[in-house]
């Protein structure tokens, strides 16, 4: 997108009320896909850091509920579907905990993460 493209959707009624629409479904049916489709569109649009905020903790809410679903069941997650989105959201936490010199939860979520995909040989 170009940046006369970017102001425009930053300040479109209309968009921004469809964001925020898609934003309330998302959060009420625990969609992570679509939250993420939220997340990123703020994001590229640089929108309000508080909402993205909001959005990235419901994000790592239904993560790891659904993680945990996964370890109690004994299934591990692959590279299709939701799976992909939940990897990511442990990937981002763990580089979210490595950028705050939190050295040890980095390492930890990595191995994690490593130890809960199912990787095809």
């Amino acid at each position: 997108m170009e940046q006369i493209e970017l102001n425009k959707a930053r300040t479109n009624p209309e968009f921004l009320s469809f964001l925020a629409k898609q934003e309330a479904k998302a959060i009420e049916e625990e969609s992570i896909s679509d939250l993420y489709q939220v997340l990123d569109t703020l994001l590229v649009l640089d929108l309000d850091e508080n909402r993205v905020h909001k959005v990235y903790q419901e994000i790592l809410k239904i993560s790891f509920e659904n993680i945990e679903d996964r370890l109690e069941d004994g299934t591990k997650l692959s590279l299709e579907g939701d799976d992909i989105f939940f990897l990511r959201s442990f990937y981002e936490h763990a580089i979210e905990k490595w950028s705050t010199e939190d050295l040890k939860g980095a390492k930890e979520l990595f191995l994690f993460l490593h130890k809960l995909l199912k990787i095809k040989n």
